[in-house]
């Protein structure tokens, strides 16, 4: 909705085109159609066109996509406009302009949802409205109270992270437990499997040793026949006719 426009010092100067076309206020987040120029606040026109998909002025088609926030001028002109306070109807005599009417409102002493301090002696502080029905005893025992239950939700939740730590731990022996019995496993296979390679090993070497000798004696055997066989060339062959002599 936009923003009366009675609240202005000068009222009789608005531009037309600062005017909602929907609400007829001063524009409060004003968005534009650049097809036909037709401004409107944001939240009038969302309202509009959630109903139907045409344009208030001139009938034509149009759709959240069509929107455009209204140009930087028109934002400028806006910003520099004098209005009211906001709490006017409670006393405020402020008048601020566009631009900066939120920040006065978020501390205008006339504000009733302004945030103050008991007086009293409580300390608490309270919405300004609230002040005259605001009893110190009755507000400060109800604070207790929820000190009292955050305590207890406090106290459960510790009690639960230790239930948890407790089990953790406990997984976590479980697992060490398990890890140590499989490297005493891994540990007896490896042993296990060297003494049957260390076997191995031994059983194939006999058979060698074996064909060795064998081979050896054939061999010493075949050298002392063949050394039979041929002549020794030291000795001498005496003719038979020297012999008759």
């Amino acid at each position: 909705m936009g923003y009366d426009v009675n609240r202005f010092v000068k009222c009789n100067d608005i531009n037309i085109d600062l005017i909602c076309n929907i609400c007829r206020g001063v524009l409060e987040e004003g968005v534009w159609v650049p097809d036909c120029e037709h401004s409107f606040c944001r939240e009038c026109i969302n309202n509009w066109l959630s109903r139907r998909n045409v344009c208030p002025n001139d009938r034509q088609y149009l759709s959240l996509t069509q929107l455009k926030t209204i140009p930087r001028f028109m934002r400028n002109i806006l910003d520099k406009l004098e209005i009211k306070c906001d709490f006017i109807g409670n006393g405020c005599p402020q008048v601020v302009t566009l631009e900066s009417l939120r920040q006065h409102v978020s501390v205008c002493d006339f504000n009733p949802e302004k945030r103050v301090e008991c007086m009293s002696g409580c300390g608490l502080i309270i919405k300004k409205a609230d002040l005259e029905s605001h009893n110190c005893v009755k507000a400060l025992r109800q604070r207790v109270n929820n000190l009292i239950e955050d305590n207890m939700k406090c106290e459960r939740t510790v009690s639960e992270v230790r239930h948890d730590l407790t089990s953790l731990r406990n997984d976590n022996k479980r697992i060490n437990n398990l890890l140590d019995c499989l490297q005493k496993d891994v540990n007896r296979l490896l042993v296990d499997k060297q003494s049957s390679v260390s076997t191995e090993c031994e059983g194939t070497s006999v058979p060698q040793t074996s064909l060795s000798t064998t081979s050896l004696s054939t061999a010493v055997k075949y050298n002392e026949r063949n050394t039979r066989l041929v002549p020794n060339p030291y000795v001498l062959i005496t003719p038979l006719h020297l012999l008759k002599l």
